[in-house]
This record gives structure tokens, C-alpha cells and sequence, in this order.
């Protein structure tokens, strides 16, 4: 398998790519019906990017610098927490046929240092019942902390 590299990146110079990958991502999380209703909020994003609250890291392969994965965190401060900064997983994803080696595990780990960096103190990730990453989560020191459940009002 080739190298790959994680890097951060700004939204504007991924978001044609991010365009390929995401519906991907949801397709796999959320299912096919979802995925093709996907509309990112692009604005928000910038929003958040101009303020700081945005991390974006990106894997890509060697030579071709193929997008082959991403992750991306809100930060922010915990609503009733005031004096702790969060980071907020919105996506993590890896194409599939680089996920039987070490490079979700270490885009993982490399969120974390650059958000511990950035003086976030605790992390939350959204995972789902069709993509169960706990038992990696849980080798890396996460512990479960909350149950989300959705319902919609069509």
C-alpha cells in the first residue's frame, strides 16, 4: 500500500473533493436515501472556519494525493460548560479499501493531537448503529457518555 499523509486543510481547497467523498460517508452512516438528499451547509462551515472552530484533516495517498479520507470537528465551548472547550466530531470516514490497515486509527489519533493542541479538553464523536467504531474508540481511552436518538417530522 502506498504512503499516505494527514494533513490539515481549509474548506475552500478541499471542498470539491470533500463533494466526491461525502455522500460516501453518509451513504455508509446514515444509508442511500439520506445520501442522496446530502446538502452540506457550506456557509456554517465558512462561518465556523473564519472564527477558528473548524478542523479539517484529510489523508491522502503518496503520489497522487488522492483524498482517501477526512475529519472534521466543530469546536466549541460545552453549552453547560462554559470553561471547557469541545470539539464536536461532525464526520470522520476512510474509503473502505484503506480501513484494514492503521490509517483511520491514526487519522484518529492525529484529530486528537491537533485538537489537544488547540486547547480542547474533552472530544465528542457521533458514531451509528451501521458503522459501530466503539471497540476502537474505546482501545484509544474514549469512554461512552451519551445515547443520541432522532426523530424525524416529516
Amino acid at each position: 500500500m502506498a504512503v499516505v499523509t494527514y494533513q490539515t486543510e481549509k474548506l475552500a481547497d478541499v471542498k470539491p473533493e470533500l463533494g466526491v467523498l461525502w455522500p460516501e460517508y453518509w451513504n455508509e452512516v446514515r444509508g442511500a436515501q439520506e445520501a442522496k438528499t446530502l446538502n452540506p451547509n457550506y456557509s456554517i462551515y465558512e462561518h465556523f472556519e473564519r472564527e477558528e472552530k473548524l478542523l479539517i484533516i484529510t489523508v491522502r495517498e503518496g503520489n497522487s494525493r488522492e483524498l482517501i479520507g477526512f475529519h472534521i470537528s466543530i469546536i466549541s465551548p460545552h453549552l453547560n460548560h462554559a470553561d471547557v472547550l469541545c470539539s464536536f466530531g461532525n464526520a470522520w470516514y476512510v474509503k473502505p479499501e484503506y480501513r484494514r490497515g492503521t490509517v483511520g486509527f491514526r487519522l484518529l489519533r492525529e484529530a486528537e493531537a491537533l485538537l489537544k493542541q488547540r486547547g480542547v479538553i474533552r472530544m465528542y464523536m457521533e458514531i451509528t448503529p451501521q458503522v459501530d467504531v466503539s471497540a476502537l474508540l474505546k482501545r484509544r481511552g474514549w469512554a461512552e457518555a451519551t445515547r443520541q436518538y432522532c426523530k424525524e417530522f416529516a
